[in-house]
């Protein structure tokens, strides 16, 4: 089967970027939602094509909570209750950050309670993975039918380096059926659930807004490796 005909059979990709090795990523969507507010499940597939060869597919199933721009981590009170006041777990350095979430607090912990991620639960102030440079960045969208009418979400297509890939597997590998709490500049942006080990190299965030797009790209426009 070509690109031409995977188009042709599957309909126009719900965004393209770069698949490593030559080839580009046609990625397909599908979403459902469960019926939390701002809570989504996404499934689907990537077709890997080099010019019209189809080099390789690979299955995609996540599930995220969108991101708000501008939202930043509040510890707890005393009470339990958030702080409002911004905590830094990256010394300040352009990243993105990865953190198994737990239910038990220590000394090294987090407590993440924000309004898109209300009460998540702890996550250890190292980072289980930290990633200062990435391969590529891309924008898009994908597309659903909300009452009648459709609706286009921002997405972000970050492709990892290869070392941060292999990590980003064992780690999701490891941590099956968790939550996984993943920032950017020290802000909590989504935490899937892993329902499956991430090894495609590629991490997507839906985005809220436009404007929260706008935000995000330029944190990890910084990261962009240096040719």
């Amino acid at each position: 089967m070509s690109k031409s005909e995977i188009i042709q059979h599957f309909g126009k990709p719900s965004f393209e970027d770069d698949g490593g090795n030559g080839t580009t990523a046609l990625n397909y969507l599908n979403r459902d939602e469960p019926g939390r507010l701002r809570e989504y499940e996404f499934s689907g597939f990537e077709v890997f094509v080099r010019g019209e060869k189809v080099v390789r597919w690979s299955a995609m199933h996540s599930s995220t909570r969108v991101y708000n721009s501008g939202e930043r981590l509040r510890p707890p009170s005393k009470t339990g209750q958030p702080t409002g006041q911004g905590i830094n777990t990256t010394s300040g350095i352009p990243s993105v950050s990865f953190h198994i979430v737990s239910e038990t607090n220590t000394s090294e912990s987090i407590y993440i309670d924000t309004s898109n991620l209300p009460r998540l639960g702890y996550v250890s102030r190292k980072p289980d993975l930290l990633v200062t440079e990435i391969e590529s960045l891309s924008r898009g969208k994908t597309t659903s039918i909300r009452d009648g009418k459709q609706v286009d979400t921002p997405t972000l297509a970050i492709g990892l380096t290869a070392k941060d890939a292999i990590i980003l597997g064992n780690l999701t590998k490891d941590n099956l059926g968790k939550q996984m709490l993943v920032m950017i500049a020290d802000k909590p942006i989504v935490a899937p659930f892993i329902h499956g080990i991430i090894d495609t190299g590629y991490l997507l965030l839906e985005v809220v807004n436009e404007s929260g797009a706008a935000d995000l790209t330029v944190e990890l426009q910084k990261l962009i490796k240096r040719k």
